[in-house]
């Protein structure tokens, strides 16, 4: 999801035409660097997909420690992992009762 939607906020930074952004009701908002807009726009949709990849990131890491403070405050050792036998024969078998792919020939 990272990079399409990384894209897809860049992107409006280089095709945006003044027209779609008016009917869009962006009455501010400069066309994109490859409809004569300049780089203006290209620089404030770059800064905006900084910040969602940032606020992305802080939100995401500050969960999974919660979640693995409350696993190990619940009786699980190793947090939010899971133990290293189940780990080494795979989530597959453990969790749906078979292999999942097959890369290599047995």
């Amino acid at each position: 999801h990272a990079f399409p939607g990384a894209w897809g906020v860049v992107a409006s930074g280089l095709f945006a035409s003044e027209s779609r952004l008016r009917a869009a009701g962006y009455d501010r908002a400069r066309a994109g660097l490859f409809m004569k807009g300049g780089c203006y726009q290209l620089g404030a949709q770059a800064v905006g997909a900084l910040l969602i990849f940032a606020w992305t990131v802080g939100a995401s890491a500050v969960a999974f420690l919660i979640g693995d403070r409350v696993t190990r405050r619940c009786g699980n050792a190793s947090g939010l992992r899971v133990p290293r036998a189940v780990e080494l024969r795979g989530l597959d078998v453990s969790e749906h009762g078979g292999p999942g792919l097959r890369f290599f020939a047995a």
